[in-house]
């Protein structure tokens, strides 16, 4: 488990459904190791649940999955359990 993480400020953006922001988890190496993972697989984003091939021009996201246990992100993977292990049960 890295050391990495320093003093983790949470921030609730929608107490309805505990929607939480949390400031500077991933470092910059960490976010740039996911965005070479997922650049050249991005998808258009559907509009419709369930129905990949439906798009708006309003809608301009793409997105990709990382399948589970992709080489390389365990580290990513495993301060996601430990953060979420330490404060699952806060509110």
């Amino acid at each position: 488990m890295s050391s990495n993480v320093k003093t983790t400020k949470v921030a609730t953006v929608n107490p309805s459904i505990n929607l939480k922001y949390i400031h500077n988890f991933l470092t910059y190496d960490e976010c740039n190791k996911l965005m070479e993972l997922a650049n050249d697989k991005l998808n258009k984003s559907g509009v419709t649940p369930g129905i990949t091939d439906t798009y708006s021009s309003q809608r301009t996201s793409t997105s990709y999955f990382i399948p589970k246990h992709t080489e390389n992100i365990k580290s990513i993977e495993d301060k996601i359990v430990s953060f979420l292990s330490k404060h699952i049960n806060d509110n």
